[in-house]
């Protein structure tokens, strides 16, 4: 049975990356037994973020390496406090 092109395409490895992420996941090692690495996240509003992910290969324990919404936050704060200056695009503390 003959079958044409465009029934497979979806399977093409352009289209397949549409459909699954977090394929592979690049290791990266600290001192001892632990690793971290970088997930992406497909968020339900249509937006991608990511997170980081610590390991223990000894135990097979993974945890987030932080607090994402609190580091966000911290972030946020900080921003507000420091704007870059719109004629010489230097920072400048707001107070």
């Amino acid at each position: 049975m003959e079958r044409n092109f465009s029934e497979f395409s979806h399977l093409l490895p352009q289209n397949l990356a549409k459909l699954a992420f977090n394929l592979t996941v690049k290791v990266n090692w600290l001192s001892g037994q632990r690793f971290w690495y970088k997930r992406d996240l497909r968020l339900t509003n249509g937006q991608h973020g990511k997170q980081f992910v610590l390991v223990d290969a000894m135990t097979g324990e993974s945890r987030l390496a932080f607090d994402h919404v609190q580091l966000a936050d911290q972030l946020r704060r900080s921003l507000k406090r420091i704007a870059p200056s719109e004629d010489s695009g230097e920072a400048v503390t707001e107070d």
